[in-house]
């Protein structure tokens, strides 16, 4: 790096944001600062920023920094501001949230270090939940639907109105924009109703969109959503970012685009609710499994953490999630073993690169040939059959030696910090949850559950369970669990 460019990132950096942004300074908690683009005169680099005590004051000072090949996308600019030495970041991501942060230059001795002057989360844009359209798919009464069911026991007390709704949320950067779900209502209600939040596993192909009409005919997901329905809930169930009415890349385990898709359906069913007369009760049920179990946790957390005067959970149950990204799953990825569904590993660390601008070239990541094959594989067209079909069954293999040598602790971690930061345990629950797990899980292993449940039982929750089953791999064990779900809610629902 010349010396032009150290004096300049000493002098001051000012972060340019547009209408719109889009990408995100990552913050550790170890409180190092990554800031992914940063504009100087014709240079473009990635800046790391260091904490430093300094007399009163919270002090950073720079780390490091590394030219990018690339141009930075618009609104994710940082650029040198040599006329008041300041530095302003619209969006850093710590811990689960977005903030803004304020710095000034200051010279103490020979060190250049900015001061922090000023943090504020980002504020939450208004019309957030709010409902675009809803959408009847279809209608089965109660005789229906118990026949339909009638080899699982099952008994509907209710017929099931089956909707598309679509509403207002944010993306990963706090921008709005549209997202839909699953809306389904009991028919001819006689009380109020209870309402939950089904959060739905892993998919990668568009068509299969838990909202989509083609769901309703052959989804698991759909069955689901209809039993509780049937059963007296008002049943919210959202297609996530990426899917549905929502375009580009699913942000896949990224906490904190799940939660808020979430947050944001469960406010338009509300709203939706109060506008045809349909009564709730004012309860309200998450549960989920595998990447709804995660988004489960992490809605959870958003709701406790960030609007505990505006939804009081009633209870949770995650399932089979991996809670614990930067452990339990980083073990397994980077294990000499073969990994059944591959797809997982390039899913999550092309959706952090998109939100955290990790690298300029897909190769940071990927080792060849895979940094070219595999990206335009994740479009929303291909099956995750089609995507491990290119893909090594040991999924290390599939790294760049640079990202390989990070993940394992003997490189640049920034990787391994975006993992850190998309763990969703770290937190304590207030509302009673249940983590259902099987022991046999071969794809997302048991430990993410057990150690979830450590640091819960650690940090004094006061009602969270860790419900150990025994039914075998991921994929069997996942409908007995919904069952399991389903009886707790129904032992605390008040119909």
């Amino acid at each position: 790096m010349s010396r032009l460019v150290a004096f300049v990132l000493a002098a001051a950096l000012v972060i340019i944001s547009s209408s719109n942004v889009y990408a995100t300074a990552l913050l550790s908690e170890e409180l190092q600062l990554h800031v992914p683009w940063v504009l100087i005169q014709d240079q473009v680099l990635s800046v790391d920023l260091s904490y430093t005590p300094c007399e009163n004051d919270a002090c950073l000072t720079v780390a490091g920094a590394a030219e990018r090949a690339t141009r930075p996308p618009d609104g994710a600019a940082a650029q040198v501001n040599l006329t008041d030495l300041t530095l302003h970041i619209p969006i850093i991501s710590f811990q689960g949230n977005l903030y803004s942060a304020d710095l000034k230059y200051h010279q103490l001795g020979d060190i250049p270090r900015f001061v922090v002057t000023g943090i504020e989360p980002v504020p939450s844009p208004a019309g957030r939940g709010d409902v675009i359209a809803v959408m009847p798919l279809s209608a089965k009464t109660k005789e229906e639907i118990t026949a339909a069911y009638f080899l699982t026991g099952f008994t509907a007390s209710y017929g099931v109105s089956m909707n598309k709704i679509t509403y207002v949320t944010v993306d990963p950067f706090g921008n709005l924009t549209q997202a839909s779900g699953l809306m389904a209502v009991p028919l001819n209600l006689n009380a109020a109703a209870p309402l939950v939040s089904y959060q739905h596993g892993t998919l990668v192909e568009k068509s299969e969109s838990i909202s989509l009409p083609a769901a309703q005919q052959n989804g698991y997901d759909s069955d689901i959503v209809t039993i509780m329905a049937a059963t007296g809930y008002v049943v919210v169930a959202p297609d996530y970012l990426g899917f549905g009415d929502s375009q580009g890349l699913h942000p896949y385990m990224h906490a904190k685009s799940l939660a808020t898709a979430v947050v944001d359906i469960v406010r338009s069913a509300r709203a939706y609710c109060g506008q045809e007369g349909i009564g709730l009760n004012g309860q309200l049920f998450l549960g989920g499994y595998s990447e709804g179990g995660y988004a489960t946790m992490a809605a959870h957390r958003e709701m406790e953490t960030n609007y505990p005067d505006e939804f009081i959970v009633t209870a949770s149950a995650p399932a089979a999630g991996s809670y614990d990204l930067s452990g339990s799953m980083l073990n397994l990825f980077l294990s000499d073993s073969p990994y059944q569904e591959p797809f997982f590993l390039p899913y999550f660390l092309i959706t952090y690169n998109e939100i955290y601008g990790l690298v300029d070239s897909y190769s940071g990541l990927f080792a060849a040939p895979y940094d070219v094959s595999v990206p335009p594989l994740f479009n929303g067209s291909n099956s995750e059959q089609v995507i491990n079909s290119v893909l090594p069954s040991v999924p290390k293999d599939m790294l760049s030696p640079e990202l390989l040598q990070g993940l394992e602790g003997q490189g640049p971690g920034i990787v391994k910090t975006a993992l850190r930061e998309n763990d969703v345990y770290r937190w304590t629950p207030r509302a009673p949850m249940r983590l259902y797990h099987c022991t046999g899980d071969q794809l997302v292993p048991y430990e993410n559950s057990a150690t979830a449940y450590a640091y819960f039982a650690q940090h004094g929750a006061p009602d969270v369970e860790l419900i150990p089953l025994a039914y075998g791999t991921h994929e069997k064990c996942s409908l007995p669990t919904y069952f399991l779900i389903k009886d707790w809610f129904d032992s605390l629902a008040h119909w």
